[in-house]
């Protein structure tokens, strides 16, 4: 049920999201977190921060800046990640 929202708008399901890292068409080279803050709200735990990223697509690299918004579930089998929301920070 993952909704990978990246900062271009482009949605993907998981099978697709985890299809673009296991192909190489997806490469993230580094991922620098800040300003993370965690909030419960029952069995439902939402991250949101910023983070700069440097990554590969489809051969061109990119360095990124991003406020994100992530959903994580609480299951039997533990933590599940839901969502991902990322909206680019103008320079």
């Amino acid at each position: 049920d993952l909704v990978y929202t990246h900062s271009t708008a482009v949605v993907d399901g998981k099978a697709s999201w985890i299809d673009s890292m296991r192909s190489g068409r997806v490469r993230y080279r580094r991922v620098a977190p800040s300003e993370r803050r965690v909030r419960l709200y029952g069995d439902t735990a939402l991250v949101t921060g910023r983070a700069a990223v440097d990554v590969e697509v489809g051969g061109e690299a990119k360095q990124l800046k991003l406020a994100y918004l992530v959903a994580w579930i609480r299951t039997p089998q533990g933590w599940k990640f839901a969502a991902w929301q990322a909206t680019p920070i103008p320079a």
